[in-house]
């Protein structure tokens, strides 16, 4: 159900539904609600992986002792070293 304004003399203008009060969302039912519920998804699981991967490579860096380790590290993990940022641009 819908309050649409109305002039004085109780006729609503259909070029002014975006005026309208809706209690439900008239513009996301049937195919547009399943995509955006879709593309939700999908950003989640992608921020997941993001904080995931951070994560993880984080303590994978705590756990190295010495600089040796860490300078190799880096070394091996270099075309990764962007992959949190690129699942978090992506979500």
């Amino acid at each position: 159900s819908c309050f649409c304004p109305t002039d004085p003399n109780g006729v609503w203008d259909a070029s002014q539904i975006g005026a309208c009060y809706c209690s439900t969302a008239w513009d996301m039912e049937g195919r547009p609600l399943a995509i955006f519920y879709c593309f939700a998804g999908l950003s989640a699981f992608l921020f997941m992986l993001s904080t995931i991967y951070a994560v993880i490579q984080i303590m994978m860096v705590y756990e190295m002792s010495d600089d040796a380790e860490v300078e190799m590290f880096m070394e091996l993990l270099q075309r990764d070293a962007q992959l949190p940022g690129l699942f978090l641009f992506a979500g």
